[in-house]
């Protein structure tokens, strides 16, 4: 017999070895030393078959994972094509209407040729004539992304009308495959 009062104890909680058994517990019968537990055949998948779907269920789950990855690349690179176009629209844009002067020695100060009120042969920014404006916005300058060319139409008052930015699915297809 034990004597060992910390061998018992009355909270309820889990019994040591019964983890692992398979089946519904029918009867349970305690004694001083003792205690039985009579299980109900297990009817379920075995524990291969368990492992199994284990398994299946990771490999889809890696697979749905893998998918979304893949859609969220192409969608950056959408994303990223879009922004390419419409970075060029923007500089095609602006060396064709509003040109950079040459004479400005500073830049920024003249953000682009824009007629004058008083005398439209002059620039309204650095009062310059029209033909010093034959500087052009550069592709290659990676300075001048997106955002600061919308700042600069804003600045010069280029409107949504004037210049149309919808990037059309099709084109965005023929670039694509570019």
């Amino acid at each position: 017999m034990a004597s060992n009062p910390e061998s018992f104890s009355a909270v309820p909680g889990k019994v040591e070895g019964m983890a692992e058994f398979v089946g519904r517990p029918c009867s349970v019968a305690v004694g001083r030393e003792y205690t039985v537990v009579a299980t109900k055949p297990y009817i379920g998948p075995s524990e291969d078959q368990v492992e199994a779907a284990r398994v299946e269920e990771a490999a889809r789950v890696a697979a749905i994972a893998k998918q979304y990855e893949a859609e969220e690349r192409k969608e950056e690179l959408r994303e990223a094509l879009i922004e390419r176009l419409q970075r060029s629209r923007c500089i095609e844009y602006l060396n064709s209407h509003h040109p950079l002067c040459n004479q400005c020695p500073i830049a920024g100060v003249c953000p682009g040729f824009q007629r004058d009120e008083i005398d439209p042969q002059l620039c309204q920014q650095c009062l310059h004539i029209k033909q010093s404006h034959n500087g052009q916005h550069r592709e290659s300058n990676k300075a001048m992304g997106l955002d600061e060319l919308q700042v600069l139409l804003e600045r010069l008052h280029v409107t949504d009308d004037d210049l149309d930015l919808y990037i059309p699915d099709d084109e965005l297809l023929i670039e694509s495959r570019k």
